[in-house]
């Protein structure tokens, strides 16, 4: 899972991309999923990045997911 969080003029927003195993033989995801939304509510650019981890490991928990990585710009929510 990749997510990413942004905050702007406009309001503040929040992108995920849900990729499935990879495929042995082609080394690229089988599936991937890409989701946005923007949030209807004011935040910083570090809230807005931690609204995106959440709500992908609650797009994951739907499916069972059993082993994740997640990829992110913000060390700080990662950890």
């Amino acid at each position: 899972m990749d997510f990413n969080g942004a905050v702007g003029n406009d309001g503040s927003g929040i992108g995920i991309w849900v990729r499935s195993p990879f495929s042995a033989l082609k080394k690229e995801p089988s599936n991937v999923r890409v989701c946005s939304y923007k949030l209807a509510f004011d935040c910083s650019n570090n809230e807005a990045e931690y609204e995106a981890l959440v709500s992908g490991l609650k797009i994951l928990r739907k499916p069972n997911a059993k082993r994740i990585s997640v990829y992110g710009d913000s060390e700080l929510v990662i950890k």
